[in-house]
């Protein structure tokens, strides 16, 4: 038996979170508990791992997993946000307003790429015609980020009903963005 005290290089427990992802059982319980416990390591790359892991173990609609998930979107760490997102992406179901609401909050996170993964998200779960959502990614079509500006075009127009007037009058003044694939997107919304 190794003694207690010895130390585990953060590589090593990557190693062994990553290989839990790909070996336990699809919604195991106590896996999943275990991997959230790993997001609370100090290394980046561990937490990386760990929610990764939690992305292929959980199961798709699990409220469980996206609520222990959920805790962890105000974590410091940018780059552990994002992995988070990543994460409810492959747990969040078509419709779920819960995780609508979960998004909606992401939108005024310090991260662009958080802001970004939460509107993308949002574009593939919430329901079309919603309106609150896309009034709340409105004003993500005046950010600095051209990626997150093509995400905003993109999501709205995916759920502003057609033939919606207002949406339409919004999506064309973006055909005069100054950079080519926001003008691109805002074409694609209108199709």
């Amino acid at each position: 038996k190794l003694p207690e005290a010895l130390p585990v290089s953060p590589s090593a427990t990557r190693a062994a979170v990553v290989q839990l992802g790909k070996t336990a059982t699809k919604g195991d319980k106590n896996v999943i508990a275990s991997l959230i416990e790993s997001l609370q390591d100090s290394d980046g790359g561990v937490r990386w791992a760990a929610v990764n892991a939690i992305g292929a173990v959980a199961i798709a609609g699990d409220l469980e997993t996206m609520t222990a998930l959920a805790q962890h979107l105000d974590h410091p760490d940018g780059a552990t946000r994002l992995a988070v997102l990543e994460a409810l992406s492959r747990v969040v179901t078509e419709g779920d307003s819960n995780s609508v609401q979960l998004l909606l909050r992401c939108l005024g996170d310090s991260n662009a790429g958080v802001r970004r993964q939460a509107i993308d998200l949002l574009g593939r779960i919430a329901v079309k015609g919603d309106s609150r959502s896309a009034q709340m990614i409105v004003p993500m079509l005046q950010d600095y980020d051209v990626g997150l500006r093509r995400a905003a075009v993109d999501t709205i127009g995916k759920l502003a009903p057609k033939g919606d007037d207002k949406t339409t009058g919004m999506l064309i003044e973006y055909f005069a963005d100054v950079d080519a694939s926001v003008r691109r997107a805002a074409v694609e919304a209108l199709r």
